[in-house]
Order: structure tokens, then sequence, then C-alpha cells
């Protein structure tokens, strides 16, 4: 009976870490992008001449997509001009810690990108990086898990402000939360905030605008990280964070869950026809002094949080500890069974 008792206890303490494992938090296929970054090491030694001076963010979100607009002011206070191999991004794997344990974000593919410098449009052209030392960005978000990037070379002017900007759609109607054995779909938006870390620091001003579209009110933002610094304006349905004198961590970046009313058969490519009408929407949104708003504090919660599924979970534990104790009770009792009748 003791060797049943320490199987039993097995059994349960190895039911316990899955269930542990299972329990880290995590979001996948979430629209989203990162941010203007490095791309070749060997341009890092000029790299770091150059500062992100400011960064000004904003994001236009409707049920099932959303708009960016991302204007980044590159400051070169050399005497010569430092010309560096850039990109952004299109879909990639990051692994962030959370006040809540460890989440997982994957976020894939941006739309009908297009990218400025000093306002007049740049040629670029879509690469996929060859998987080694040489040519991989620095080890910063896991290099590995990057994909496809937007390329070009960028030339920023002796003792200037240079000012590069992008604009794309993502797709955020395929997301799915997942936390225990919980899994909820949802639409979330991804905008990783600290390649910025990268240039010259620090960043002396951010300024992130959430703008709710047609189809969405306040109080479908479901969730936010980070959760606090933001503040609201309930009229016209604008989220502002803002920030000064930073170096931009794993914590600054930001994740927006919104609207749980997913659409099933959602028709991305028939919002993408319409897209240059979205983005020049946001485009006039984006250039607004928001000093005209009338901004309140406002906590979000955590866009970890699933829907309660205690039940749920009970009966999945029950399942496993079935699925381990039960082969161990009928090698137990046929063992018996053989014993008695060898006494026979």
């Amino acid at each position: 009976m003791k060797r049943i008792g320490l199987l039993l206890f097995l059994s349960f303490f190895f039911t316990i870490k899955i269930k542990a494992n299972a329990a880290q938090p995590g979001i996948y296929q979430a629209g989203g992008g990162g941010g203007f970054t490095l791309y070749f090491p060997d341009d890092l030694p000029n790299f770091k001449k150059i500062q992100m001076q400011k960064e000004s963010i904003s994001v236009l979100l409707y049920p099932g997509f959303a708009v960016v607009h991302g204007d980044y002011y590159m400051k070169n206070d050399w005497d010569s001009v430092v010309t560096i191999k850039t990109g952004y991004p299109i879909n990639a794997f990051l692994n962030s810690p959370s006040s809540k344990g460890k989440l997982e974000v994957a976020f894939d593919s941006l739309y009908l990108f297009k990218s400025y410098f000093n306002d007049e449009e740049v040629i670029h052209q879509i690469i996929r990086p060859i998987k080694n030392e040489k040519q991989l960005m620095i080890d910063f978000l896991n290099p590995t898990n990057y994909e496809d990037w937007y390329f070009w070379e960028t030339s920023f002017p002796p003792k200037s402000v240079t000012k590069i900007s992008v604009q794309f759609i993502v797709n955020t109607n395929n997301a799915k939360i997942r936390k225990g054995y919980s899994l909820n779909k949802e639409n979330v938006f991804v905008y990783v905030v600290e390649t910025g870390a990268l240039w010259k620091n620090p960043i002396e001003s951010g300024v992130f605008k959430i703008f709710l579209g047609k189809g969405l009110k306040v109080k479908n933002l479901l969730g936010a990280s980070p959760s606090n610094g933001y503040f609201l304006d309930e009229k016209d349905k604008i989220f502002k964070l803002e920030k000064f004198n930073y170096i931009p961590t794993t914590a600054d970046n930001i994740i927006i869950k919104y609207t749980n009313k997913r659409k099933d058969n959602f028709d991305f490519n028939s919002i993408l026809k319409d897209g240059q009408q979205y983005l020049n929407e946001l485009e006039v949104l984006h250039n607004k002094d928001i000093s005209q708003y009338e901004f309140k504090p406002y906590k979000a919660k955590e866009p970890t949080e699933v829907e309660s599924s205690f039940i749920w979970d009970v009966f999945v534990f029950l399942g496993f500890i079935i699925l381990v104790c039960l082969p161990i009770y009928l090698i137990w009792f046929l063992f018996k069974f053989i014993q008695k009748r060898k006494e026979i």
C-alpha cells in the first residue's frame, strides 16, 4: 500500500505541474507591428549616433482591424551624414514578462505598408533574413523569431532632425488569449515599443493615441498593457499615453484587447479595398492637436484576463488524474490478480 500511496502522490504532483505550465498567459495571432529599428548589426557603430528624439504613434481601432500611423523624429548630432540599413518587422514572436507571469505574443502581417522620409514616400523591399550571425539583428527580441521585413536604407543629414513615418493596416480579428485551460477569441492589437531602446538614448518624448472607430464604444476596450498611465476623452473616444525621457523596455510594449464580439466570417480583403480611406481617416486624427481634448485618468484592465472557467478547469484537472491514475490502478489490479492465482 505504501507503493500505491507513492504512485498516487507522484501522479497528483505530475498533474499539478501540468496545470501550472498550462496556466501561463499568452496572446496569439494578434494584429500589430514593431518600431522603426535596426536591421544589420554591422551598422551598430553608426546606429548609436542617431537619437530617436520623439515618437508619435496613432492607432485607429475598428472591429476586426486596426490602422496605424507612426512618426519617428531622428536626431543626428554628427557633422557628417549617417547612413544606416533599417527595417520594420512584418511579423514576429515576442516573449514578454508580465505582472501575471510570462506573456507570449505573436503578431502577423502588415498590410498596405508605406514608409516616408520627411513626408516623401520611400521605396522599400520585402526581405527574409538569412538565419546566421552576420545578418541577424542584434539579440534583442530574439531575432530568430522575426520572419519578413520591410527594408530600406536611410541617410540622416548632419546636425538635423529627420522625420521617418510609417502607415499600415493589421488584422486584429484572429487573436486568441489563453490562460490556464481557458481560451478566449478576441480582437487584439500589439505595438512593440521596446525596439526604440536600440537608438541613442533616451527618447525625449513619446505620445501614443488610440482612437475608437465606428462601431466601437469606450466600454469595448477590455484591457490594455501597460495598464497605468492612460488618459481618456470619453466624448471623442480617444485614449492617450505619454512618456518622457525614457528608455523603453518590454513593460512599455502596448497591447490592446477590445470587443469580444469577433466576426467569424470577417472579410478582411474588403477592408483592404478601402484601405486608403482608412489611412486617410487616421492621418487627419493623427495630426490633430491633442490639447483640444478633455482627458481624464483611465485605469485599464489586464489584457490577458479571460472569462472565468472554474468548472472547466476542475473537469480537466480531474480528467488528468483519471488518465494518470487509472493505468496505475489497472496495473496494480492485474498484479494482485496474478499474485492470487499463483497462491491457489
